[in-house]
């Protein structure tokens, strides 16, 4: 990677000193920042320049939460950044397509692997640009997931969805997440498919820090439940009540990230 002054990436992408943000950083693909507002302890700092960020105290805890929008470069470019400036922790949150029948949608999933199949590990993931990443497998903790899967089972068992702990395929375009690539990546041993868990991840273990994944279920497509369905009665009421609650299972999780203890 580009030597580079990390005063000035953090001013140019998130527009302050790398002091004012968080050591654990949530990384949002779809929720916007206002969904955490009255989730702080108190009145979050704002942060703009490319990406919008805030900081704040959840529980005691001080953590950022970024938008990064989806895909795999974003996230990665955003977690790059923030390693130059400091962070040591990270919680991505996306939506993907689940692949098992006793999904739902709405369901929650906890990323203990990530299988990659996006274009950005290609640059800074592997340990050299030739190396084809393709197929390359990234897993975490034992013990993070399943400190986080036990706090996520404890929080929606009020609103009745599912918790799993699942391998992932991250891949570039939401277009290629038909029938086909579906039944190759569940071959392959995934669970979900999503766009930008194996970005983190590899970027997590290229720079020494650690990495987290939830995912919301919202696509089913082996059950004929596609990405951009229109889905109605139980399907969309769960799928709706999971999406209104992400933020906060995602300052729950970032909680857990932020405490844990590495063996």
């Amino acid at each position: 990677m580009l030597e580079l002054d990390p005063r000035r990436l953090i001013q140019t992408h998130f527009g302050c000193r790398p002091d004012d943000l968080a050591r654990s950083v949530v990384l949002s693909t779809h929720w916007p920042l206002e969904s955490f507002a009255k989730l702080w302890d108190d009145e979050p700092e704002e942060h703009n320049g490319w990406f919008a960020a805030v900081t704040g105290r959840y529980r005691g805890r001080e953590l950022t939460v970024v938008l990064t929008h989806n895909g795999a470069c974003r996230v990665g470019q955003a977690m790059l950044t923030l390693i130059t400036g400091g962070a040591e922790r990270f919680l991505l949150i996306g939506r993907s397509s689940g692949l098992y029948d006793e999904m739902r949608l709405g369901d929650v999933a906890v990323v203990r692997t990530s299988i990659c199949g996006e274009g950005y590990s290609r640059y800074h993931g592997a340990d050299h640009f030739l190396d084809d990443p393709f197929g390359w497998r990234v897993t975490i903790d034992e013990s993070l997931v399943l400190q986080l899967e036990a706090g996520l089972k404890e929080r929606t068992g009020e609103f009745d969805v599912g918790v799993h702990s699942v391998r992932t395929f991250s891949a570039d375009s939401m277009l290629a997440q038909d029938r086909e690539l579906s039944e190759y990546v569940r071959i392959k041993g995934g669970h979900i498919i999503d766009g930008e868990t194996s970005a983190a991840f590899a970027t997590a273990r290229i720079h020494q820090v650690l990495a987290a994944s939830l995912q919301c279920v919202i696509a089913l497509p082996l059950a004929d439940k596609p990405l951009f369905g229109a889905f109605g009665g139980e399907d969309s009421r769960r799928l709706e009540k999971t999406h209104l609650k992400m933020s906060a299972l995602a300052l729950d999780a970032a909680a857990v990230l932020d405490a844990y203890e590495p063996d």
